[in-house]
């Protein structure tokens, strides 16, 4: 194989040590030669003409035949197929209710409203039966035979539980023999014991928003300001013992110094956990999600920091509960480029009570970002809002991560103005990076402290748009 400059990425680990990731194969290789990282360093940043200059043409061919020669003899990289259905058509396996147009909670940085509020109505039992009507219907016509989820909304949806207890009666009386299973968004502050015996009695997956410590920057406060973090502790305390099947999320303002202890503390929870960036969205208060070159350099401190922490854990054979974790070192260790960055618009859709149909909840407040109606389907609109393939995103193929990014979330571009045939901005794309080069870095401890420990088993599917 062909090794070019923009296929380089290296990732000193000690003086000792420096990581290549060879970006066209997803393959990490450690090099302890000073001269061979030198000479990569050299080839990466100034190309094969000014590096033949500096090592000599005898030297320089050694260093690149012999480069090319491990990288061919390694796996190569798979690409995941995306069939027919998937890439043109829409397929509905997973679909969003949001189906209260009201929260408990007034998070600042809330993606699910504009202005402060909410600018869609609550469902009612005849908007759910005609939304599953149609879903079933569609599927039935497509010849669908994938399980589907419908996955419960806001707003916070426990303020209805009473629809999500119509929609499992009407579907367990209209549809009984269709793979039909509930998940559930919350951010935890209506616990009580029918929801739990709820929960329980229909296999609910439940995804509850946390933001972590009980510090000045958990935001998650009610409308009187009040902190909701001990009523959700609770609720999580609630979900593990009564075996409920679990996850946490977590959206980390873009000033939060306490990045190390939010993530020990959800590994203290010991339940699976995303934490992600809060980013900018249809809520047009961007003060959280604002990120400059003086703040990335503060995250990637934190990120060193917490670089420590995880290889500590390792070395002592903890159990990691940190999803991306998994995420990113399972397409490392099969190498399998998923090619597009999520189903959006192709098999994952957002249904609103008035019939409107969207690509993701990301987008549910303005209804300029509709793709179709439910009775009708979707529309030619829908190809704008679905994640591309990442080999046919230009701005991205020069990057060293794309097989990891994918190009990133549709929605987060289009909300900054940009195409889902782009690339993020230059800002909003370096944090990713640092966050993708701290995973690589776990990735090759994991695999040189506990060979595949930690990635026998899968990820468990997220049902989740929060």
């Amino acid at each position: 194989m062909k090794l070019l400059p923009e296929h380089i990425k290296l990732f000193p680990l000690n003086e000792n040590c420096t990581l290549l990731y060879h970006t066209e194969t997803m393959q990490l290789y450690p090099i302890g030669d000073p001269e061979t990282v030198r000479f990569l360093d050299m080839f990466h940043h100034k190309g094969k003409a000014c590096t033949e200059i500096c090592f000599g043409r005898a030297d320089y061919e050694g260093y690149y035949n012999a480069l090319c020669e491990l990288i061919a003899s390694s796996p190569q990289m798979s690409s995941l197929d995306i069939d027919t259905a998937s890439t043109h058509g829409t397929r509905f396996e997973e679909v969003v209710l949001p189906i209260s147009g009201h929260c408990t909670l007034r998070c600042p940085y809330c993606f699910a409203q504009t202005d402060g509020k909410f600018n869609f109505r609550d469902f009612e039992a005849a908007d759910i039966e005609r939304t599953v009507d149609f879903v079933v219907e569609h599927r039935h016509v497509q010849g669908d035979k994938q399980p589907l989820w419908f996955i419960f909304f806001g707003g916070e949806p426990l303020l209805r539980s009473d629809l999500i207890c119509h929609t499992i009666q009407y579907v367990k009386e209209k549809y009984p023999d269709e793979k039909i299973f509930y998940s559930v968004t919350t951010n935890g502050t209506l616990l009580n014991d029918d929801i739990i015996r709820l929960f329980k009695e229909n296999k609910f997956s439940v995804l509850i928003s946390l933001d972590g410590p009980d510090n000045e920057f958990n935001l998650r406060k009610d409308e009187h300001g009040r902190s909701s973090f001990h009523r959700v502790m609770k609720f999580v305390e609630a979900m593990k013992h009564n075996g409920i099947r679990t996850e946490l999320r977590a959206t980390m303002v873009n000033t939060n110094p306490y990045i190390v202890d939010t993530f020990a503390f959800f590994e203290q929870l010991q339940l699976p956990f995303f934490i992600s960036f809060a980013y900018a969205s249809e809520n047009k208060d961007h003060t959280y999600s604002h990120y400059d070159s003086e703040l990335l350099v503060h995250i990637k401190e934190q990120f060193n920091q917490l670089e420590h922490y995880y290889r500590e854990r390792i070395q002592n054979r903890q159990t990691i509960f940190n999803q991306r974790f998994y995420q990113f070192g399972n397409a490392l260790r099969f190498r399998q480029n998923k090619r597009i960055a999520c189903g959006a618009a192709r098999t994952y859709f957002t249904m609103m009570a008035d019939g409107t149909i969207f690509s993701c909840a990301h987008f549910m407040n303005n209804s300029k970002h509709a793709i179709g109606r439910v009775g009708s389907g979707t529309t030619a609109q829908a190809k704008l809002y679905r994640a591309l393939e990442i080999e046919t995103i230009t701005e991205c193929q020069k990057c060293w991560a794309k097989y990891l990014c994918l190009g990133h979330c549709v929605a987060q571009k289009i909300n900054i103005g940009k195409r889902n045939d782009t690339a993020l901005g230059e800002n909003e794309c370096e944090l990713e990076r640092l966050q993708i080069a701290f995973y690589l870095k776990l990735f090759y401890y994991a695999q040189t402290l506990q060979p595949f420990a930690y990635f026998k088993k899968e990820l468990a599917k997220e049902h989740s748009s929060c």
